[in-house]
């Protein structure tokens, strides 16, 4: 949201306006704890493996074909897929037997596909709604704030619809 809030000025052009306001990134705070964060080393690189093979219309048949795919060893591989699976990001037949760990026909759901940016976000009318409401917050010129609550009122006019839309293109070009 900061670069959003930093587009409050007359020099910003639409686009990147519309840049800040589809800039959906989320903010670290430092962690002092003993838990590890694996979202970027460990699950968003098993998703973006599984998004690619579905770029290259190849299936990832077993849990250990994601090993070579991301670089991950084994047990990286397994503890990313069980959380993954069980935020539900993506889908996989549980064939973990007596032999081992292995999930097979592992696919993206929706939220998947969101997470590594191949589906816009699941609630951008409001995503565009809080983005504006900060910008005008934000907004020190009388000008620009105006614009700015036309643009907003604009946005509730046209609607959820039309506005979800509207970004899904922007998106997926």
């Amino acid at each position: 949201m900061g670069r959003a809030l930093a587009m409050a000025s007359d020099e910003a052009d639409p686009e990147t306006v519309l840049d800040a306001l589809l800039d959906v990134s989320y903010s670290r705070k430092e962690d002092t704890s003993l838990v590890t964060r694996t979202w970027e080393t460990r699950e968003r690189p098993i998703l973006e493996a599984i998004a690619a093979a579905d770029e290259r219309d190849e299936a990832i048949a077993h849990s250990s074909d994601l090993e070579a795919l991301t670089g991950l060893p084994a047990h990286g591989v397994r503890a990313g897929l069980r959380a993954l699976r069980q935020d539900s990001y993506i889908e996989a037949i549980d064939a973990t037997s007596h032999h081992g760990f292995d999930y097979m026909e592992i696919r993206l759901t929706g939220d998947g596909r969101r997470a590594v940016g191949q589906w816009p976000p699941d609630d951008t009318y409001r995503a565009v709604l809080e983005q504006l409401d900060a910008l005008i917050a934000a907004s020190s010129d009388s000008g620009t704030r105006t614009k700015l609550e036309s643009l907003r009122a604009a946005v509730v006019d046209v609607g959820i619809e039309a506005i979800g839309g509207i970004i899904a293109s922007i998106v997926t070009r």
